[in-house]
């Protein structure tokens, strides 16, 4: 056969997803990116940013089994600060396109502190009452619905692109160690000082996350292309299309979007059981996140080592993580449940962080931070459905009853996944 020639080789070569310049190595160093300066800053941001959400995530739920005792309360509150993702996560893909995302960032940031400063004095003063958290949840949902799309899309400005895969993974690691500091210091905070510093503290560490952002240099930010100023709605449809016409991303695309509704509903499931189930209090319900935290470090540092899997991979993945999390609902001691909650943590962030590496790496640029707002969609938005469910069903039976039914739910869709790959893969070797 005659080779091409190089005009055309060139031209293929241009046109090639990011991911086939990638070394394939099956191992390689996690923490390469940490070369770079602007991403160490960011990842000192990510850590003390996340380590604020988490542990104001822990003193919110404390905070409203104290004011009601009822799950169907902290499914609502959990609902409050998930439904924003469903109006905002498909259009914050092409923000995230358009504008500069470093200064875009810093002012998300900016909006953060001032709603973690004002319901921080309001438990202060001992006026908080549930509208209000319903409230300041929803709004903290609604600029973390655009902020999170837009913190994943700027990784590939601030590495090399060969250096993607390790920053994908150690943001994934270092989002889940503050899982391990936020909750287990919010655990601690409550049972000896109150629910109130818990939220002094988060504004104190959105404003340390606010000085690493601006720490960085910005003439090592590489340019990267925008998306045209069309219309939203189009940019998003053309998304969509994208979406569609690439089984790679699709399919766990769609898998994330079922888990993310019937699966990760921690922040109802948790609380229940440390505080109904096991009767081990706020100081379990934080050592519950820190056993998920350690999990999902790990998880994510084997993922910054490895090259991401393919979509029929990923459905194994999420296959493993739905036995897990049936093996929770029927933990007979809060010591088991803490190891099990160590390997969902694992798991589930090998599914997670595994979807995110392939979208960032197979997505065109052009198109990257649309899939990534679409991504975030289906991981988070999901949850007001699911959480609300999660404690319908806890408060008329029990959270076991609610874990094992979203179980079932969860191997069901990742077996129909597994299914319908495995059926195009024989089709196409026919």
């Amino acid at each position: 056969m005659d080779r091409p020639d190089a005009t055309a080789q060139r031209s293929l070569a241009a046109n090639r997803p990011r991911f086939d310049v990638i070394d394939t190595h099956r191992s390689r160093s996690p923490w390469l990116a940490l070369g770079d300066l602007n991403f160490r800053l960011f990842f000192l941001s990510q850590f003390v940013w996340q380590s604020g959400r988490w542990l104001q995530s822990v003193a919110q739920a404390w905070l409203v089994l104290d004011l009601t005792g009822s799950p169907l309360a902290l499914g609502t509150v959990t609902a409050a600060q998930f439904a924003p993702a469903l109006v905002f996560s498909l259009f914050s893909g092409p923000i995230a396109d358009r504008f500069q995302r470093h200064r875009f960032i810093m002012t998300l940031q900016l909006a953060s502190i001032v709603n973690a400063t004002t319901i921080a004095v309001l438990v202060g003063a001992g006026h908080v009452q549930l509208w209000q958290i319903y409230l300041f949840a929803v709004l903290q949902g609604s600029i973390h619905a655009i902020d999170q799309p837009t913190r994943s899309t700027f990784v590939s400005e601030i590495v090399a692109n060969e250096h993607v895969a390790s920053a994908v993974g150690l943001n994934s690691a270092i989002s889940n160690a503050s899982r391990i500091l936020g909750p287990a210091l919010g655990g601690v905070i409550i049972a000896t000082a109150g629910t109130s510093w818990c939220f002094g503290l988060n504004a104190l560490l959105y404003v340390v996350a606010y000085v690493a952002y601006r720490s960085m240099r910005t003439d090592r930010i590489r340019p990267t292309e925008l998306g045209t100023a069309g219309r939203m709605h189009t940019q998003v449809l053309e998304g969509l299309r994208y979406v569609a016409s690439e089984r790679e991303l699709l399919v766990p695309l769609a898998l994330v979007g079922f888990l993310g509704t019937v699966g990760f509903n921690w922040s109802v499931a948790l609380p229940l059981l440390a505080r109904y189930t096991f009767g081990i209090g706020a100081t379990g319900l934080g050592l519950e996140n820190a056993a998920m935290g350690l999990g999902s470090l790990v998880g994510g540092l084997y993922v910054a080592s490895r090259q991401p899997p393919g979509a029929l991979g990923l459905c194994r993945v999420a296959a493993g993580f739905s036995v897990v999390l049936m093996a929770v609902a029927f933990a007979p001691t809060s010591e088991v449940a803490l190891g099990l909650l160590l390997a969902a943590g694992g798991v589930g962030i090998l599914f997670t962080a595994g979807v995110s590496t392939v979208v960032q790496l197979r997505s065109r640029p052009e198109y990257r931070g649309r899939v990534l707002g679409l991504l975030f969609l289906l991981l988070a938005g999901g949850t007001p459905i699911g959480g609300t469910l999660t404690g319908t069903v806890a408060a008329t039976w029990d959270i076991r009853v609610a874990l094992a039914l979203n179980a079932a739910l969860c191997l069901v869709g990742s077996g129909v996944a597994i299914a319908y790959l495995q059926r195009r893969a024989a089709v196409a070797s026919a």
